[in-house]
């Protein structure tokens, strides 16, 4: 069995978003709709919250950041069901997440 560095998906997050669509190499995942681009994912947070609205900011960024990740894994092909071997399940990302507080998660420590 041979190993091959994956491919990078981009995904691009929230208002960053230009397009709702996707592509093996490029996953663009929106919340809610903007301009004549509709939301294509739903955190629902609401549900299990009161006051949704007194949330704090750094609160909301880590949820919407966990929320981005899982749905961009589950929208990223693993490969086919007979795949045997699992190659595809290895997979590299890089996502452009917006924050509320970018210098809070921009910071060496975090």
């Amino acid at each position: 069995m041979t190993e091959s560095t994956p491919n990078v998906i981009n995904v691009v997050c929230g208002e960053l978003c230009s397009k709702r669509t996707c592509t093996p190499t490029e996953i663009n995942l929106l919340h809610k709709d903007i301009a004549d681009i509709s939301a294509n994912v739903s955190f629902g947070y609401e549900r299990f919250v009161k006051t949704p609205d007194e949330i704090p900011e750094r609160i909301i960024d880590l949820l919407q950041i966990a929320s981005y990740v899982f749905c961009a894994d589950r929208m990223a092909s693993r490969g086919s069901r007979e795949s045997i071997m699992n190659v595809s399940w290895a997979r590299s990302f890089k996502l452009t997440i917006p924050v509320f507080d970018i210098d809070f998660w921009d910071s060496d420590n975090v």
